[in-house]
């Protein structure tokens, strides 16, 4: 099948040399305006000082050149500004449908990415407690692109970084050990800085019924470095269980310890001096990213001589790039802004190419109840459970409706609304779109249709406008890719089962004649595959029945 869109670039490019018009890249989108195409190109107003000529102008000069591929364009137009309006031709749109039929589960997919070995950092919370809302924003951003990547042809690993050493870990020891004494009768107190959940009272009560009192014997430093690391097993544990459940796997989980077993943040740090671009100040020993675009220098190593989170970090963006990965995104959480100028500038600092690190900054998640602002936990006090979300609103909710914003966007979810079986409801919305479909073919006793299927009956508008919005999946994929954030697949997603709908009011499937059923019967699986590709891409379940 061809491509239209490669075919009017082609097309374009051999009008500009006709008319002697310098040689320029020709972009395609979308018209806000259904109404006035499916595609349209702004290549005069590229090249109206060039030529120096008016925009409709030039437009005008271009248009009346083109020649077309009648079963691909049916018609063309100048409007706005200089703008190149096109109308797809119904025997195009017709191979769309025959294309989603052939392919299946491989429409939507590229190659734009091929060879590209790309590994994405995402939730990342630190072993101290359970997941929040936050953690699980970024567990779907996260998953979902990366199999948006995998689609248009990457290589995609997904790693979780574990911060399983230093002084959050003490703390986190020292709490427990407060809370663990407490409870054998010795009453003590969970440090200032430490960790105050009652998730750490559960902890040390479990913690008890397995070993007694073995750590009261042990002196305190032992005891609660001993329990700090148990802490971390099993918060470390409970994260991988509802992160499966959620359905996101990693690829590796990678434990800062690591880094320092084999001394790799002092390796860093020595090469770092190296560059000139370490100074003290105070005792302490200060890297100067402002020379490289930072707004300012950073502690690597504090006047007692203890590495800080940024050394460490930096060593493990350091063995990233050694591990041959040639985009490096990560996302982060909304106290992070400070991150991706820091860790650019260390990574020029060592001469690592800064520009392959994409750091994605994820809003603050307000969670609602019918409009109300959800405060905190039932059990954990001072947050929202990531466990406790999916409990009520289950899996195929929260993966969407935190995906329904942009990345840069604080989203409101509102629990009500994820929960209800109605068409406010987004993801509802979309799988009642999928479940109809298959309740079709039940209802009609009739086989699936095949890429055999004649296509030729389909003539009606909501047939063909139908047909539009399915031949957009790769390109949807294909942007969502581009601009690192899923939250245009949802906005599709809707416009699709909108359109689905509209076409099944308009025009009845079963019990037509035997051609136009069979033709439309045809249509609808398209539909539900173009529907069931795009909510696994966002690792949400297509049902067949609601």
């Amino acid at each position: 099948m061809k491509d239209p869109v490669e075919y009017l670039r082609e097309e374009i490019h051999r009008v500009l040399r006709s008319l002697s018009f310098p040689e320029t890249e020709v972009y395609f989108e979308k018209p806000k305006d259904a109404l006035h195409g499916d595609i349209a190109t702004n290549v005069a107003l590229v090249l109206a000082r060039a030529v120096r000529k008016a925009p409709r102008e030039i437009a005008n000069l271009i248009a009346e050149k083109l020649v077309f591929d009648s079963a691909l364009v049916a018609s063309h137009a100048v409007a706005g500004p200089g703008f190149i309006n096109f109308v797809l031709a119904p025997e195009h749109l017709r191979d769309v449908g025959r294309s989603i039929l052939e392919r299946e589960t491989t429409f939507g997919n590229g190659n734009e990415l091929s060879g590209q070995r790309i590994l994405l950092e995402f939730v990342s919370a630190n072993p101290s407690g359970p997941l929040n809302i936050v953690s699980a924003r970024a567990a779907a951003v996260g998953d979902s692109l990366c199999r948006i990547f995998r689609a248009r042809g990457a290589h995609v690993d997904s790693e979780y970084y574990i911060n399983d050493f230093g002084n959050q870990v003490r703390l986190l020891g020292e709490s427990l050990r407060a809370r663990y004494e407490t409870l054998l009768g010795n009453p003590a107190s969970v440090p200032e800085e430490g960790y105050h959940g009652e998730y750490l009272v559960e902890f040390a009560r479990s913690v008890i019924r397995r070993e007694g009192d073995k750590y009261h014997s042990l002196p305190a430093p032992e005891a609660s470095q001993r329990l700090g690391q148990l802490a971390v097993q099993f918060h470390v544990q409970e994260h991988r269980k509802i992160l499966e459940r959620f359905r996101v796997p990693f690829t590796r989980w990678f434990f800062e310890s690591e880094l320092h077993g084999r001394s790799a943040p002092q390796a860093v740090l020595k090469q770092m001096e190296h560059t000139g671009a370490v100074f003290q100040e105070d005792g302490a020993m200060y890297l100067r990213t402002s020379a490289y675009g930072d707004s300012k220098d950073w502690v690597v190593k504090t006047s007692a001589g203890q590495p800080t989170y940024f050394l460490p970090d930096i060593a493990y963006h350091v063995d990233k790039f050694a591990r041959g990965y040639t985009q490096l995104v990560n996302i982060l959480g909304p106290d992070h802004h400070h991150f991706p100028s820091r860790m650019s500038a260390a990574m020029r600092i060592l001469g690592l190419p800064a520009e392959k690190l994409h750091v994605i900054i994820l809003q603050q998640v307000n969670l609602l109840r019918d409009g109300v602002a959800v405060k905190m936990s039932k059990r954990a006090g001072e947050i929202v459970e990531m466990a406790e979300l999916i409990e009520e609103v289950g899996v195929d909710a929260a993966r969407f409706f935190f995906v329904l914003r942009r990345t840069t966007t604080p989203l409101d979810f509102d629990i009500e609304l994820a929960k209800s079986r109605s068409e406010e409801n987004p993801v509802y919305y979309v799988q009642y779109a999928h479940a109809r479909i298959a309740s079709i073919f039940r209802k009609g006793q009739v086989l699936l249709p095949d890429a055999s299927a004649d296509w030729s009956p389909l003539a009606h508008s909501e047939e063909l406008n139908l047909l539009r919005r399915l031949r957009e999946l790769p390109e949807v994929v294909s942007e969502a890719a581009a601009v690192k954030d899923p939250h245009g697949l949802t906005t599709w997603l809707r416009e699709v089962a909108t359109q689905f709908h509209r076409f099944y009011h308009h025009c009845r499937v079963l019990g037509e004649r035997k051609d136009l059923q069979a033709a439309r019967l045809a249509l609808c699986r398209a539909t539900q595959i173009v529907l069931a590709r795009g909510l696994d891409l966002l690792g949400v379940a297509a049902p067949e029945a609601m």
